[in-house]
């Protein structure tokens, strides 16, 4: 795995003014790192993909079998990706609700655009049924570091997965902030 998998500092959850924003955060972790997994799972199937695209037109029925089976678990994995993706924007909107401090403001401001994409995914591949019933031909291809569906693009590069961390990051150093305040305020 070529990213670590996050865990809050228990002296950081005092600083969670709120229980319901405590258990929206500890959700909110959850779906950043299964983003990470299934980032590092789609990648890895890729890499095995690409490797059976050279022998996939020979008469191999195995080769083409696995082939196949490997393109169905790539079309599941980026469907939970995009599914992380789309939760860690809810659930960071609902501890920003909960949490009610002005800082959160600038970082839902500017992750807003980033983690749409993950929502407008989602919603593709979730209403499926749709694009067939609309002669959709384009049921999920990867090219490179994108993801095709129903004629749109959606990134599944290492920024579109930084995007997730970073806000994650971004609310550590606020927690870590108000650690720094508390303290200073005591002496």
């Amino acid at each position: 795995m070529n990213y670590k998998l996050y865990n809050i500092p228990s002296e950081l959850l005092f600083n969670i003014h709120n229980n319901k924003a405590k258990l929206a955060f500890f959700l909110f972790e959850k779906y950043v790192n299964g983003a990470i997994i299934q980032w590092d799972r789609i990648n890895t199937l890729n890499s095995i993909l690409n490797k059976l695209a050279k022998t996939v037109n020979t008469t191999k029925l195995m080769v083409r079998r696995e082939f196949w089976q490997k393109h169905e678990m790539m079309f599941l994995d980026v469907h939970y990706y995009f599914i992380c993706g789309d939760k860690v924007d809810k659930l960071f909107q609902l501890f920003c609700s909960y949490e009610e401090d002005p800082l959160l403001r600038p970082l839902k401001r500017q992750y807003l655009r980033k983690l749409k994409i993950f929502k407008e995914a989602r919603d593709m591949i979730e209403h499926i049924d749709k694009n067939v019933k609309n002669n959709c031909t384009d049921l999920g291809n990867i090219i490179n570091d994108t993801y095709t569906f129903g004629g749109k693009k959606f990134d599944i590069s290492k920024k579109g997965l930084n995007s997730l961390i970073d806000l994650y990051n971004a609310v550590i150093e606020l927690l870590k902030s108000r650690n720094n305040t508390r303290i200073s305020s005591q002496s």
